[in-house]
């Protein structure tokens, strides 16, 4: 082979090479979600690695899940994860333990060793390349996630037992709910989470919502800013919630998604690491439980004269405040000027109240320390079992009966008390009418008899002494009538 021909081969080898590599670029920029110039060489290396058998595993994340965990977590080169628009990966690097250049050409033997931690990096969606050095430590879903355990068992605290289904629904990246809060007393045990209508001020509703640790929070603060001169500021708007990607990803939100990634507690039974979202369904069965222990099964299910049904009007709502209160919250506390407490009714007046800025609760739990909102959460009907629901039906029914009974009893008593008063009555009233006709002018004994006789109908047809006479003696005054008036002798002379 000529040299001329060696030159037009090599250069239309190195042209080939050369629009190859253009191929993959145009490849990884139209296809990958690269963003930078330098992301797309990375990737046109990678995909010409990968032609000649030196391609590293690449990790897929989608909806929090990692798959390929495996080869991704352990392999030493350089990594790819593809990462959907609902999820991050938390990347991590362990101590790299160097050596101090100026002592180690000095003692090379007895160096000190410094570590240097590299710290986590939270990278997503999109494209992610891993480094050398770094592993993936976890991954999580963005969305709101809910978690649901059925057939829970709990007791009241009268021993019945029940099942039902637990269900809580949390985010790691929407923002804490504002409650806002105020004194309706002096005590802090009289701080209320307060519904103030947004439009024209006034407070509607205040609610006992608070746990003892939060209410000594908004305490402290409020004695702590009770002789500072701080401007009002406006009633905060609930703040909007991001339901569908792309997410925002402040710092505030890195930061708690570093905290729920470092959680992998350790399963002794199942020798597993369990993850941050199992922590809210957990927490949720422990609150349920302890709530549905102190009451008894009529306080959860008899009428009283403030609630018709106290389980979902009274119950459920406080087992929805609980587990709100165990996740990231904050709070805007509303005074009046003056120091008085609130009312209800009453009018938001800049002019006569203050509005302090918006604060996040500190309190510690285990749920804020992760940097997790509880959305909602919930509790199915109770479900005491085909025996435990015949044998309370029988009791109510026969509590029931035995009240129905009482009253009955009572109700005829009453009514046979009647009667004998209106007997007496009647009595009473023919004696006198009687008395009054014997004692007048002296008659022949027929117009006596026949006055006597009249009293006694006139008696028998008031409609009070009427109904307490049986049919057989009206019948007999009619014939005492007919037989005095024909001259026969009557009847008993």
């Amino acid at each position: 082979m000529d040299t001329a021909s060696l030159v037009f081969l090599t250069s239309n080898c190195l042209v080939a090479l050369l629009l190859a590599f253009l191929i993959f670029l145009m490849t990884a920029y139209f296809s990958l979600p690269v963003r930078s110039p330098a992301e797309g060489w990375r990737v046109a290396r990678r995909m010409l690695s990968g032609l000649f058998g030196r391609g590293a595993p690449v990790a897929f994340v989608k909806e929090g899940e990692l798959s390929h965990p495996n080869d991704a977590m352990n392999h030493k080169a350089l990594k790819l994860a593809l990462v959907d628009l609902t999820s991050v990966t938390i990347l991590d690097s362990p101590p790299a333990v160097q050596a101090t250049a100026k002592r180690n050409r000095r003692r090379a033997s007895q160096a000190p060793l410094v570590e240097r931690r590299i710290g986590l990096r939270i990278a997503g969606p999109g494209l992610v390349f891993v480094g050398q050095g770094e592993s993936i430590r976890g991954v999580t879903g963005l969305r709101k996630q809910i978690r649901r355990a059925s057939g829970v068992h709990c007791r009241t605290s009268d021993g019945i037992e029940f099942t039902s289904d637990v269900f809580v629904t949390f985010s790691l990246v929407q923002p804490p709910a504002i409650l806002k809060v105020g004194y309706l007393g002096k005590r802090p045990e009289d701080i209320r989470v307060l519904n103030i209508d947004p439009q024209s001020g006034v407070l509607l509703t205040a609610s006992a919502e608070l746990e003892d640790r939060d209410k000594a929070e908004v305490y402290i603060f409020s004695r702590s800013r009770r002789n500072a001169s701080l401007p009002s500021t406006d009633l905060a708007p609930d703040q909007p919630v991001q339901e569908y990607p792309p997410y925002l990803l402040d710092e505030s939100v890195k930061r708690r998604i570093t905290a729920a990634a470092y959680y992998r507690p350790l399963n002794v039974g199942e020798q597993t690491r369990e993850g941050w979202a199992d922590l809210p369904l957990d927490e949720a069965v422990r609150i349920f439980r302890d709530l549905i222990s102190s009451v008894s099964y009529d306080e959860l299910f008899e009428p009283n004269p403030t609630y018709r049904y106290p389980l979902g009007q009274y119950y459920k709502p406080r087992f929805v405040s609980a587990m709100r209160s165990q996740g990231i919250l904050s709070y805007q506390l509303v005074q009046r000027i003056d120091g008085a407490p609130l009312v209800l009714g009453q009018r938001v007046d800049p002019l006569t109240h203050l509005v302090f800025p918006v604060q996040e609760f500190t309190a510690r739990s285990t749920l804020r320390d992760l940097g997790i909102k509880i959305v909602h959460a919930g509790f199915s009907e109770l479900d005491p079992g085909e025996a435990i629901r015949q044998q309370r039906l029988e009791n109510w029914q026969a509590s029931w009966q035995q009240k129905a009974d009482a009253e009955k009893e009572k109700q005829d008593l009453e009514l046979k008390q009647i009667k004998n008063q209106a007997r007496e009555n009647a009595r009473q009233a023919m004696l006198s009418t009687l008395s009054q006709t014997l004692q007048a002018t002296p008659h022949s004994e027929k117009e006596v008899a026949l006055r006597i006789i009249q009293v006694l109908e006139t008696t028998a047809a008031d409609p009070g002494t009427h109904t307490l006479l049986p049919l057989s003696a009206i019948t007999l005054l009619r014939n005492l009538r007919q037989s005095v008036s024909a001259g026969e002798q009557p009847p008993g002379k």
